[in-house]
């Protein structure tokens, strides 16, 4: 209604110019009836117009008013995301430093395992180096050793050669010295029987005279010393231990004492030579697991020249202290290679 306002107006405007001009024609319409037409429609066609300028500066207003909430709104969301990016390059600064700082630790962790790497590997160097000369050396020490002791292994077999005559001497000796003391022993015996005799008859004698008539001689005759110590020394006896062990041999005062055979209940046996109840002497130890020791022995301990038998065919020969190897002696493998040397509280060491 609004928009066709002026165009209506335009139209009465020609109608009445064209009913002026008709007025004119014909004489019959008064003036005054047009001015008041006029006026009419003047008032309509401002009212139009007013019409029309509300509508539009309505539209312009609302227009407005939606560009400004659409621009806040655009202004709010542009300074969040202004906010977001300052944010974001905060963190990311920070991240970055963080970055920065963790090659730096890795670099410095790189270059200070690169320098140890470089520093092991001198060393590695180094030590290998120092094998090589002290192995160098230890082989020069060994065939110095070797040629020594090949000469010493010599003189001591010599010398085992002159021991082992020396021991059969000895044992010549021992066993003449032993005779000669059975036959004063059995000399004395005989005449301490001689006299016991005598002192037997003389008794016999006085008790005839001193008795009275028809009395008994009663005469009760202690044994002699010389008796009680033949007696003391049995051959061929055999002691039972609680603990299972056995010993049969020579006896002097309940005490192993000369020769004997010694049963012990863990399968071991000693065959050998006993003093005051040890072993003592020559004699030979067969132990369960198959190794046997031949040799000397001093107070229950292998002490002196023997020979080790080990299960397995290895020997060795040389000296004993305590019970372990000491001093000079040789070491065969069951497959012939043998090693001479020294050994030290049962140990082999190399005597400079």
């Amino acid at each position: 209604m609004s928009d066709t306002a002026p165009t209506r107006a335009v139209a009465t405007t020609a109608g009445v110019r064209k009913q002026a001009d008709l007025a004119q024609v014909t004489g019959s319409v008064s003036i005054d009836m047009i001015e008041q037409y006029l006026a009419v429609e003047h008032k309509r066609n401002i009212r139009a117009l007013r019409w029309v300028s509300s509508i539009f500066l309505l539209l312009i207003i609302s227009i407005s008013a939606l560009a400004a909430v659409f621009g806040l709104k655009l202004v709010e969301q542009t300074r969040r995301a202004e906010a977001k990016v300052e944010q974001l390059d905060v963190e990311t600064r920070q991240t970055l430093e963080q970055h920065g700082k963790t090659i730096e630790s890795v670099s410095s962790t790189a270059t200070d395992a690169g320098t140890r790497a470089g520093d092991a590997l001198n060393t590695v160097t180094e030590e290998k180096n120092r094998y090589r000369k002290d192995r160098r050396a230890l082989r020069t020490d060994l065939e110095g050793f070797r040629k020594w002791y090949d000469a010493k292994y010599d003189l001591m077999n010599e010398s085992v050669d002159s021991l082992s005559d020396m021991a059969a001497k000895l044992d010549a000796k021992d066993k003449q010295e032993r005779e000669r003391r059975f036959e004063e022993m059995e000399t004395r015996l005989r005449e301490e029987m001689a006299r016991l005799e005598q002192s037997i008859e003389f008794m016999r004698r006085q008790a005839v005279v001193s008795a009275p008539a028809g009395a008994p001689a009663a005469v009760s005759v202690a044994p002699s010393p010389v008796e009680n110590a033949a007696a003391d020394v049995k051959a061929g006896e055999t002691i039972e231990y609680p603990n299972g062990n056995r010993y049969e041999g020579e006896v002097k005062d309940g005490r192993k004492q000369g020769r004997g055979v010694f049963y012990f209940a863990n399968g071991d046996r000693y065959a050998g030579e006993f003093v005051n109840d040890l072993r003592d002497g020559a004699g030979t130890y067969f132990y369960r697991e198959g190794h046997r020791y031949e040799g000397s022995f001093k107070e229950g301990r292998r002490s002196g020249a023997g020979v080790y038998r080990f299960a397995n065919g290895d020997v060795f020969k040389g000296q004993f202290m305590n019970d372990k190897r000491e001093g000079p002696g040789v070491y065969i493998y069951a497959d012939g290679s043998r090693v001479n040397g020294a050994w030290r509280d049962d140990a082999f060491v190399i005597d400079q």
